[in-house]
């Protein structure tokens, strides 16, 4: 809880954008398909500000993909590489 009420000022802050199109690394961005709390159109957001993005959808997820499909999340770090 306390990383959702840290998180959530910048997820909708203005400063967002130009921080994310600065990110000068490859990045993926893992969201649950059935994140009831953020949407995934937010994820998608991320992922068209940052220049070199890719967005992972974990099926069967929720918020919280590394307690509800830890393999599913494995594969996609283990892909990475």
């Amino acid at each position: 809880m306390t990383a959702r009420v840290c998180w959530k000022p910048w997820m909708f802050s203005l400063e967002l954008p130009p921080l994310l199109a600065g990110v000068r690394v490859p990045a993926a961005v893992v969201w649950g398909a059935e994140d009831q709390l953020f949407p995934v159109d937010i994820g998608q957001q991320y992922v068209e500000r940052m220049p070199d993005a890719r967005l992972h959808l974990i099926a069967d997820a929720g918020h919280w993909v590394d307690l509800e499909q830890p393999e599913a999340l494995a594969t996609v770090i283990r892909g990475l590489g």
